[in-house]
């Protein structure tokens, strides 16, 4: 009778794990989960038991590689949120879209700024305004002031943080004249996809070298006037 028990208390304690697990997986790795139970003629929780049983003598994905995954999950499921406040002329917080998505918006502000700035180089990708840095602010109400201080420091700006305030305002008025539509946001869907192997600093890099039009904006920001 006490192995019994110890048994289910064992198998509980699976159930409960891979339910944790769950709640925290991005939702492209639970449709998987879900398609190779599915595939094999077994239930989650079997799926889970043999997961478990292996967990620890498999190596753990690198940080980065985790917050990749996660970027690129959660980057598609606030864009029409984006999308939504761009049409009445709202404007979120990082802490809005974290509460919209049902994430703690106390612990992964940084997360969403860094989320927010994989958007933007999939816009620039897209070849359409920045939406995200337009209509998502911090948390003091602010767009977010450090977007390509660092870039335009590297460029050799002589006071980058004043470049860079005349470069986003820049931005600001082409997503202000812009008319976002439903064409816009499948443009950076398709963007991110092609993104999908980069987290938002890659992704800038991959970018400002393959989008030449931009970079030379950049450069100008920056007071390196181009002569082409």
């Amino acid at each position: 009778m006490r192995t019994d028990i110890n048994m289910k208390k064992t198998e509980n304690t699976r159930e409960d794990g891979f339910a944790q697990l769950l709640i925290r997986m991005p939702q492209e790795l639970k449709a998987r989960a879900v398609e190779r139970a599915e595939s094999e003629h077994v239930s989650l929780n079997a799926l889970a038991n043999s997961a478990l049983e292996t967990r620890l003598a498999t190596p753990l994905p690198p940080a980065a590689e985790i917050e990749l995954s996660i970027q690129h999950d959660l980057a598609r499921r606030v864009l029409p949120h984006i999308f939504a406040a761009e049409q009445n002329g709202d404007d979120l917080k990082y802490s809005d879209l974290l509460r919209l998505i049902e994430r703690n918006p106390r612990k992964e502000g940084r997360l969403m700024g860094n989320i927010c700035d994989l958007l933007d180089a999939a816009s620039v990708w897209a070849d359409r305004p920045l939406i995200s840095l337009w209509r998502v602010k911090n948390a003091k109400g602010e767009h977010n002031p450090d977007a390509f201080v660092t870039t335009l420091e590297k460029l050799g700006a002589a006071d980058p943080e004043a470049c860079a305030a005349r470069f986003r305002k820049k931005l600001f008025d082409q997503a202000r004249r812009h008319e976002f539509t439903d064409a816009d946001q499948r443009a950076i869907e398709k963007a991110l996809d092609e993104l999908r192997d980069m987290g938002n600093r890659k992704a800038w890099d991959f970018v400002i070298a393959h989008r030449p039009d931009f970079a030379k904006a950049l450069r100008e920001a920056a007071g390196e006037k181009s002569h082409d």
